[in-house]
C-alpha cells in the first residue's frame, strides 16, 4: 500500500504510542481483522477485554451455508442501493480474492434501520442468523468493494451514482 508523505510521517509517532499503550495494558488486542479472535465459550475470554474502550466483546452469530460463513453488504445513495452477500471459508468475512459473491435483496429490517437512521450515503453489513437479523456495522462511506469483479464494482457504482439525483432534487 502507498503511503502519503503525512502518513510516513506520523508512522514513527503512532508506534510510539502503542508502545506506551501496550505498556500500560491499554492496547488494542486487534491491528487488524484477521486477528480477531472467536472463543468457545464467555469464560475463555480474557477478563481484561471487558474493560478495554477499545474492545467490543459479542455472542458470535454467524451466518452460516454450504460450508461458507456470509456477510451481506447493503450500500446505498439516494434512492440507489446495492445489497451483496459473500462468503468464506474463514468465520471473519473479510473481502477476499477466493470469496464468493452473490447480489441479493436487502432483509426488509435492515432497509427500515436505513430510514430510521436517516442516512443518504453509506452501508449497512448484517448476517441473518438463525431467521434474525444481527446488525454489524453502520458505515459513513461505501467502501472500495474490493471483493468484486471490475465489471461488477463498475456497474454497482454507476447504479449507485445514480442515486445522487435523488438526494438533491425536491
Amino acid at each position: 500500500m502507498q503511503r502519503t508523505p503525512m502518513e510516513r510521517q506520523w508512522r514513527p509517532l503512532r508506534r510510539v504510542r502503542r508502545g506506551i499503550d501496550r505498556l500500560r495494558g491499554e492496547a488494542m488486542p486487534f491491528a487488524q481483522s484477521r486477528d480477531y479472535r472467536i472463543f468457545e465459550r464467555i469464560a475463555d475470554v480474557p477478563p481484561r477485554w471487558f474493560s478495554n474502550h477499545h474492545v467490543v466483546v459479542e455472542k458470535f452469530r454467524p451466518e452460516f451455508e454450504d460450508g461458507l460463513y456470509h456477510v451481506r453488504i447493503y450500500q446505498f445513495l439516494g434512492d440507489r442501493w446495492s445489497c451483496t452477500r459473500i462468503g468464506t471459508a474463514n468465520p471473519v468475512v473479510k473481502a477476499e480474492r477466493d470469496a464468493r459473491t452473490e447480489m441479493v435483496e436487502p432483509v426488509a429490517e435492515v432497509v427500515a434501520w436505513r430510514r430510521q437512521l436517516g442516512i443518504d450515503y453509506g452501508k449497512l453489513d448484517y448476517v441473518v442468523n438463525n431467521g434474525e437479523v444481527v446488525l454489524l456495522d453502520v458505515n459513513k462511506t461505501t467502501g472500495a468493494s474490493s471483493y468484486m469483479d471490475d465489471e461488477k464494482r463498475r456497474r454497482m457504482r454507476r447504479q449507485l451514482a445514480e442515486g445522487l439525483y435523488s438526494c438533491f432534487s425536491d
